[in-house]
């Protein structure tokens, strides 16, 4: 299942550039449910921290497929109590063009994204990773190729393995 090899992802904590598994975390994929995800979305995007209150919350960590209103493929929340997360959350945005298959000619006309490299990425944030925001697609070892770039070609995979600073980063937080 794509949700389970996203997590792996992260929690298995291989780069093709080192692979060293030194990350001490892990996920347990509890099934499928018609529990929803704690987002409040806007006329802007989803809210994730709604005011004090807010009955959404249910620290019950979710992934589903739901409008989010800005055109954001995908988007993470989490609920705290003090420092511990409670849950994390992760909407993708079922106005989005989704492919399990980025590479060939049905993806391309589709002009889809991969919802492996999407959810590696929204599971980083899970485990605490930022976004980087750099556009440098000079080189293939550009930050463009780091799986928590917040750009994301469509119909490429290289983006569902970490780069070796966002291991290095997972590391220092576990």
């Amino acid at each position: 299942m794509v949700f389970s090899r996203a997590a792996q992802n992260i929690t298995g904590a291989e780069s093709p550039c080192d692979d060293k598994d030194e990350v001490d975390v892990a996920y347990n994929f509890a099934g499928e449910t018609t529990t929803e995800s704690d987002f409040e979305v806007t006329a802007t995007g989803g809210k994730c921290h709604p005011e004090s209150g807010w009955s959404g919350q249910d620290s019950i960590s979710t992934v589903d497929f739901k409008p989010l209103g800005s055109g954001a493929l995908a988007q993470t929340c989490h609920n705290f109590s003090g420092s511990a997360i409670v849950e994390a959350d992760v909407r993708l945005n079922d106005n989005s063009p989704w492919t399990f298959y980025p590479s060939g000619s049905a993806c391309e006309s589709a002009k889809a994204y991969d919802i492996e490299s999407v959810l590696t990425h929204e599971f980083g944030h899970v485990y605490g990773l930022a976004d980087l925001n750099i556009d440098d697609t000079s080189t293939t070892q550009g930050s463009f190729y780091q799986t928590m770039n917040s750009g994301l070609p469509k119909c490429t995979k290289f983006q569902r393995t970490l780069a070796a600073g966002e291991l290095t980063a997972l590391r220092y937080l576990y």
